[in-house]
């Protein structure tokens, strides 16, 4: 198999862009849709394609593991959280 370099440019016409900004909004992924999009303006030629993949996705990775901590939190109702800093604040500070 022989690799071929595209001729798409990264223009705003691009019909390839327009797909894989439409994908991101199908699949639900905004964060990786803001990540590529600033990728996409400040290119890092030295950085690998599995590099610049993770790059994309990792906010998105990230979002998404931190909603679902939140959210099974939430649902296991449990009593409020407390810190440190707030039991030192009930009982003055020492």
């Amino acid at each position: 198999m022989t690799r071929r370099k595209s001729s798409r440019g990264g223009s705003a016409e691009d019909p390839l862009l327009a797909h894989l900004r439409d994908a991101f909004d199908i699949l639900r992924l905004p964060k990786a849709l803001q990540t590529f999009e600033e990728l996409l303006g400040s290119p890092e030629p030295e950085r690998s394609r599995v590099e610049w993949l993770w790059a994309l996705l990792e906010p998105q990775v990230t979002a998404r593991v931190e909603s679902r901590i939140e959210r099974r939190i939430r649902e296991s109702r449990l009593p409020e959280r407390k810190t440190l800093a707030r039991k030192l604040k009930r009982y003055g500070d020492l």
